[in-house]
């Protein structure tokens, strides 16, 4: 996973959508994002999805807490529901 300003030099406030039902993954990532958050001096929204209904559920919250930019870890599941994060993506202007 690779946090750098490039994309989103204005950003203050991240979300960070992981799947919490891989927990070793999803431990070792957030440990990470929130390094790499404190070390970049922005807010991390930490925020779980393990389904289809739980990505709309997150969009919802990251909307309410006005995040300035939205990043998946690796999980598969966020691979095979690329079309449908992309699509709210859009739909909301996050990058």
């Amino acid at each position: 996973m690779s946090w750098k300003r490039c994309g989103t030099p204005a950003a203050t406030k991240i979300a960070f959508l992981l799947n919490g039902a891989n927990r070793a993954l999803a431990e070792s990532d957030e440990k990470e994002a929130r390094d790499a958050a404190r070390a970049l001096g922005v807010n991390l929204l930490v925020l779980d999805a393990s389904g289809q209904s739980e990505i709309d559920a997150a969009f919802e919250i990251l909307i309410r807490e006005q995040a300035d930019a939205l990043m998946t870890n690796s999980e598969s599941l966020f691979m095979v529901q690329s079309k449908r994060l992309a699509t709210l993506t859009a739909r909301h202007q996050y990058v």
